[in-house]
């Protein structure tokens, strides 16, 4: 609703100024925060800072754009039900873990529900309650000094909601963690589909900031992170022809997420596709990681870790917002390299080991019936 225009500006206006000042302005949220993005050409600045201020401060939260939008939304949610791979991505996620935890995906169904349930008051009651300086981090990157950033800061956010900040309320989520459970299968028929979606999961223990989250990101990686060189890719897709894609990963943000490992494959092939994933899984960790995949693995991080994270001035404020939520020091650009290189062969091993259970991946598969 924020990108919706304000009390003085409808959504029009906005988006018109914005263009003439060659600028972005665009409100996102996820399950854990809510971004708010702005970019322009530096001369304009002022100008573009003055829009987002006035959106901030005094919203239209308009009853005609509420219903607009929750008919845009329920529309793309009606859409998924043609997406396998996103019905399995819910699906595993409602295997995983509880009702309550904030991973767990409600049905279409239920979204809808919600939705529908939306009044204008529970939207300026939710802003007024949640989107105040007390739990913000800013980044800001450019042609500008520490003194104009730090104004900019100032401008829109000191008396943001008219709030009065404490500094006990700064207050990280705590999201708990789902211990791993005996597996479920859950097979799900779409007989207008050709290709078969399958997700094998467990429940995961690694938050971004647990120490041993670069000895499992190295792991994950030579399993089946790479696209070209992994375990998985090797064994089921080039070398078995079972699937025309594998990945494996896990989440870890301010929660531990799942482990995941994701296969595209033909019908006939999904009993065998399964059956040697959990196989070279079970093999990897039995044998560990070799000194030359853990070689490569490292190479590639750190020699990638400025294009993935530092190639536009958008990339390098979702890295410095990363390294505020996530306390990961002011000189982790810095030390990038060294925290990755310092992770030994045997830390490899022991973290794929100890989060990693083949025996324990619950099962969707969705697809034309088998």
């Amino acid at each position: 609703m924020l990108g919706r225009g304000s009390k003085s500006k409808d959504k029009y206006e906005i988006s018109k100024l914005t263009d003439i000042y060659g600028a972005d302005l665009s409100f996102s949220t996820g399950r854990e925060m809510t971004r708010v993005h702005l970019s322009t050409i530096s001369k304009n600045l002022d100008a573009v800072v003055e829009i987002l201020d006035e959106i901030l401060q005094e919203p239209a939260f308009s009853e005609l754009e509420l219903e607009r939008l929750k008919s845009n939304t329920i529309a793309r949610l009606k859409q998924e039900e043609d997406y396998p791979q996103k019905i399995a991505a819910r699906e595993i996620s409602r295997i995983i873990y509880p009702e309550n935890h904030p991973y767990y995906v409600l049905s279409v169904e239920d979204r809808i529900k919600a939705i529908e349930s939306i009044s204008i008051v529970e939207i300026k009651e939710f802003y007024k309650k949640y989107y105040n300086p007390n739990t913000l981090y800013v980044a800001v990157v450019g042609d500008l000094d520490k003194e104009k950033a730090l104004a900019v800061k100032e401008r829109l956010f000191a008396n943001w909601n008219n709030v009065e900040l404490d500094s006990n309320s700064n207050v990280k989520p705590e999201i708990a963690n789902v211990s791993v459970k005996e597996p479920v299968e859950r097979v799900i028929n779409k007989p207008d589909k050709t290709q078969t979606e399958i997700i094998l999961a467990h429940s995961g223990e690694i938050d971004r900031s647990h120490p041993d989250y670069y000895a499992l990101l190295l792991a994950n990686y030579a399993l089946g992170g790479s696209a070209l060189s992994s375990r998985l890719g090797t064994a089921v897709r080039d070398e078995s022809g079972f699937v025309y894609n594998i990945r494996s990963s896990f989440e870890a943000t301010l929660g531990a997420g799942a482990f995941k490992v994701t296969l595209g494959c033909n019908p006939k092939n999904v009993e065998a596709a399964i059956t040697l994933t959990k196989k070279v899984i079970a093999d990897f960790l039995k044998e560990g990681i070799s000194e030359t995949e853990l070689e490569v693995t490292k190479s590639y991080f750190t020699g990638s870790f400025a294009v993935r994270t530092l190639a536009s001035n958008q990339d390098i404020t979702e890295t410095f917002s990363q390294m505020q939520v996530y306390e990961l020091g002011s000189d982790y650009i810095k030390t990038y390299a060294d925290r990755i290189n310092s992770i030994s062969l045997e830390q490899v091993r022991e973290a794929a080991r100890k989060y990693l259970h083949p025996d324990k991946l619950n099962t969707v598969i969705v697809g034309p019936e088998l």
